[in-house]
């Protein structure tokens, strides 16, 4: 599981000394909200893919799956959202964060200044239109283009064709959140094997193709490979790199 996953799960069992009402935007393979459930949370997970939706009823029928793409239409408030992985997708990532029915949110985005762009100075194929809108800094947002004047991340020739820039810490304070951490990950094994070109170019996670027999013997071989990656990655760490993502949290008073 992802580390902003893991760190979310601990601050929730930390915070929530009872079972809680949680809402998941955006859930994936569903990995995470199965934990949630096995702590006893009442979950509601949110997707657009039909079929996420489907497999995923099949295998936590515990939890609440949607097939939405608006959580203001769900019915009820929340002790917390989860949104990982998916505000970077959306053309509106601030109106979709000021439509989360709950005080406290627990995110991630992909970090722009992780270790790859910072030692090739280019970045994934992932990380581009039609997939990723939007990349995302941690800089103190000054002036209405959301960075100070330290921040590289807005200029154009850092991002790709139709692609915009935004701080962390701008988003979350236009949708209400206060109290905002924000830190970047530390680089794991499985960084260092999603720069390997699957598909060029999906508007799909990961998580979210089908599970064909090339899909089945690429995650095996992911697994194996794991291991091998993770001495690089502890190096990466050593020399001050950061992981893939930005973990973040904010809470609305």
């Amino acid at each position: 599981m992802d580390y902003p996953k893991i760190l979310s799960l601990e601050d929730i069992h930390t915070r929530f000394k009872k079972p809680s009402r949680i809402l998941e935007v955006g859930f994936g393979d569903g990995e995470f909200i199965g934990k949630l459930c096995e702590k006893g949370h009442s979950v509601v997970g949110t997707e657009v893919s039909a079929r996420m939706v489907e497999e995923t009823q099949k295998r936590i029928p515990q939890a609440t799956t949607l097939l939405n793409d608006n959580p203001a239409e769900i019915d009820g408030y929340f002790d917390a959202v989860c949104c990982f992985e998916v505000l970077e997708h959306v053309p509106d990532p601030i109106a979709l964060a000021r439509q989360f029915p709950a005080n406290i949110i627990y995110a991630s985005v992909p970090n722009a200044g992780r270790w790859y762009p910072k030692l090739t100075g280019r970045y994934e194929y992932w990380d581009f239109p039609p997939n990723h809108l939007w990349r995302f800094c941690d800089c103190e947002p000054l002036g209405p283009g959301h960075h100070n004047q330290d921040c590289k991340l807005s200029d154009a020739g850092n991002l790709g064709e139709n692609q915009c820039a935004m701080s962390i810490r701008w988003l979350l304070k236009e949708a209400g959140y206060t109290q905002i951490t924000v830190r970047p990950t530390p680089v794991h094994a499985n960084d260092l094997l999603r720069m390997i070109p699957i598909r060029r170019i999906s508007s799909d996670y990961d998580q979210m193709r089908r599970k064909s027999k090339l899909g089945r013997l690429t995650s095996a071989g992911r697994r194996i490979m794991t291991p091998i990656t993770a001495p690089a990655a502890g190096i990466l760490n050593l020399l001050g790199n950061s992981g893939v993502s930005y973990y973040f949290t904010g809470t609305r008073r």
